[in-house]
C-alpha cells in the first residue's frame, strides 16, 4: 500500500511542519499534545477529554510546527477494549470481535499439533481474524468535535511503568531529549516504508539522517517554546482510573494558569 502518512510527512517538512506521533486536544481553552509510543493509551485519553467537552486535533498523528498544532483526524484504530470507552454500540463490530475471539481459541488449540495440514488450516483461520476496526472520529464524537489549529500550551510525554501504586507521576523531562525520542518514534512508524525511502533517496538529496534531523529540529523548537512534562502511568491503573487521573491533572493545570493570571 502507498505510505500516505509518510508522504504527507515529507511534504510537511518542506514547509517547516511535521507529523508527530501523538494525541492532541483542546480542553478548557488550552491546547495539549501527548506524544507516546503505540499502545500507551492515547485513544483512551482522547475519549475522556472529548466526551468531557474537549475537541480533537488527532488521536494518533497530528501536525505541528515550531509553536502550534493543526488537526489531522485520521480514523481511530478501535480494538475490543476501546468500544465501551468510545461509547460504541455497534453490533456488527462486536460480532466480528467475538468471532475473532473464538478463532483465537481454535488456533491456540491447533498449536499443539505440528503437522502441515493443521498449519495451513491455522493460517486460513488467522486470515479471518479482525483485531481492530478503523472508525472515523465523526462517527464516535458526532459533529463539531474537531479543533483546527492553535498555539500549543503544554506537552505531556506519556509512558507506562511497572508499579503496584495505582497512580500517575508527573515529572520533568529534557526538551531536547524528548525531541529525539519523538523523532525516533515517528521514524519507527515509517519502518514499513523503507523500500520507498530507498527509492526516494536514490532519486533526490533526501536521506534518513536528514529526515531525522529535520523532524527532531521542529520538535525541539516546539518543546522549548512551551511547558513540557513526562507522565508515567502505572500499568496497575484501569482505563477508567487512567482517564480520571489525567483529567484531574488537566483541570489542575487550568486552575494554576488562572491563579497566575489573577496574580
Amino acid at each position: 500500500m502507498l505510505p500516505v502518512n509518510f508522504l504527507v510527512h515529507l511534504s510537511l517538512l518542506r514547509k517547516n511542519y511535521s507529523l508527530i506521533h501523538s494525541a492532541a486536544v483542546e480542553f478548557e481553552g488550552r491546547r495539549y499534545i501527548f506524544p507516546a509510543l503505540g499502545g500507551i493509551g492515547k485513544t483512551i485519553l482522547v475519549a475522556a477529554i472529548v466526551f468531557a467537552g474537549g475537541k480533537l486535533y488527532g488521536d494518533d498523528l497530528t501536525i505541528v510546527n515550531n509553536s502550534k498544532v493543526l488537526g489531522y483526524p485520521i480514523d481511530f484504530s478501535v480494538y475490543p477494549y476501546h468500544m465501551p470507552l468510545l461509547k460504541l454500540n455497534d453490533h456488527s463490530m462486536m460480532r466480528r470481535f467475538k468471532i475473532t475471539s473464538m478463532l483465537n481459541h481454535i488456533t491456540d488449540f491447533l498449536e499443539r499439533f505440528n503437522t502441515r495440514p493443521v498449519k495451513f488450516f491455522s493460517v486460513a483461520l488467522n486470515a479471518l481474524k479482525v483485531h481492530c476496526v478503523n472508525v472515523p472520529p465523526r462517527r464516535i464524537f458526532g459533529e463539531n468535535y474537531l479543533a483546527e489549529s492553535g498555539p500549543v500550551d503544554a506537552v505531556y510525554y506519556l509512558s507506562r511503568v511497572v508499579s503496584e501504586n495505582k497512580d500517575i507521576k508527573v515529572d520533568s523531562i529534557d526538551p531536547r531529549a524528548l525531541a529525539a525520542i519523538c523523532a525516533n518514534i515517528l521514524l519507527h512508524e515509517w519502518h514499513a516504508s523503507v523500500q520507498y525511502l530507498q527509492v526516494y533517496s536514490a532519486l533526490s538529496t533526501f536521506s534518513l539522517e536528514s529526515l531525522y534531523n529535520d523532524t527532531r529540529r521542529i520538535f525541539e523548537h516546539l518543546f522549548l517554546a512551551c511547558p513540557y512534562h513526562s507522565i508515567q502511568i502505572s500499568i496497575s491503573l484501569t482505563a477508567e482510573q487512567y482517564q480520571h487521573r489525567l483529567l484531574d491533572i488537566l483541570y489542575n493545570q487550568k486552575s494554576k494558569v488562572v491563579e497566575l493570571r489573577g496574580a
